[in-house]
């Protein structure tokens, strides 16, 4: 189990982007790394490929135009990404504020890139350093030495709508919206955004086959694992290996929200066969919960599920 708060975590200037690293090599076994990028208008990295891992996007906030091979299109606050290995990409804030990007790199290593290409930061607030050619070619040297080929010529030839998958549900009364499937991200992950109003929570379980990421981005939730507990505002990571139970509630007065990804992929296959369609969130569900079916699909989707207990302070 792995938390980093809002606050936490090493903070490293690369370029002009701010990076946090929220997971690491240590934590994961090396399986994955999870990076917070803050990118000021106009700012984001020269295009490029990744030999090594593959990059999972999620746009937490701002507008950016990103590149894909030779298409480009428009992401925002709400939209997930899956870069495979070997693909040449790129991202630029084109908002007029500073932009906020999740990262999941598989497996992990791009963490100690970023830690010897960057400058060591401590507050958010300060400005970042000059863009000097020494420390471009800082980052020039350490891409390359972890498989990272720029591309800096690359330019996209056609323009596309946004490739953003919204499946908004109603699952045992929370408000699930898949963003990607094991089908979207070569069996890597399941993506969710989550929505979850005061009071509510879902209750003790524990996962067989899936490692679990959840990054607050509103409100204020409580997540009980194993016999810890943790208050998480907005910026905070908790990470759950598979077999350790948990359970997480939301103990603020306003709806709070989250990303939730499973690691590997294939988890969304509970929500959907658990879960009926939204269409509008801020009416609640009209169907009460079955909690006898419900937790014979938990167990069907491998969790273990040791008694319907709230999951309150």
């Amino acid at each position: 189990m792995r938390v980093t708060g809002p606050d936490e975590g090493e903070i490293f200037w690369v370029l002009q982007d701010r990076t946090r690293i929220l997971l690491d090599a240590e934590h994961t076994g090396g399986a994955y790394a999870v990076i917070e990028s803050n990118v000021l208008p106009g700012g984001g990295p020269p295009p490029h490929a990744h030999a090594r891992e593959s990059e999972l996007f999620f746009v937490i906030e701002g507008e950016f135009q990103f590149i894909r091979e030779k298409t480009t299109f428009r992401a925002s606050a709400g939209t997930a990404i899956y870069i495979p290995r070997n693909v040449t990409h790129t991202f630029k804030n084109v908002g007029s504020r500073t932009g906020r990007l999740l990262v999941v790199a598989n497996p992990s290593g791009m963490e100690e890139m970023f830690a010897s290409a960057g400058e060591p930061a401590d507050s958010e607030d300060a400005p970042p350093p000059p863009l000097t050619d020494e420390a471009i070619g800082k980052v020039l040297a350490a891409a390359a030495a972890h498989g990272i080929t720029m591309k800096l010529d690359w330019q996209a030839s056609e323009e596309i709508r946004c490739p953003r998958r919204d499946v908004p549900l109603w699952v045992m009364g929370q408000h699930v919206n898949i963003k990607l499937t094991s089908d979207d991200t070569a069996g890597a992950y399941c993506v969710i955004e989550e929505t979850m109003r005061p009071g509510e929570g879902v209750p003790p379980h524990a996962h067989q086959r899936e490692d679990e990421i959840f990054y607050v981005t509103e409100g204020t939730m409580m997540f009980r694992v194993g016999e810890e507990a943790i208050v998480a505002t907005p910026g905070t990571l908790v990470y759950v290996p598979r077999l350790v139970q948990h359970a997480f509630a939301n103990i603020g007065e306003t709806n709070a929200k989250f990303v939730d990804v499973h690691a590997p992929g294939g988890f969304e296959r509970f929500f959907m066969e658990a879960g009926s369609f939204c269409t509008d969130p801020n009416l609640p569900p009209e169907d009460p919960v079955d909690l006898n079916r419900a937790v014979m699909l938990m167990k069907k989707h491998g969790m273990s599920v040791p008694g319907l207990i709230p999951a309150t302070v």
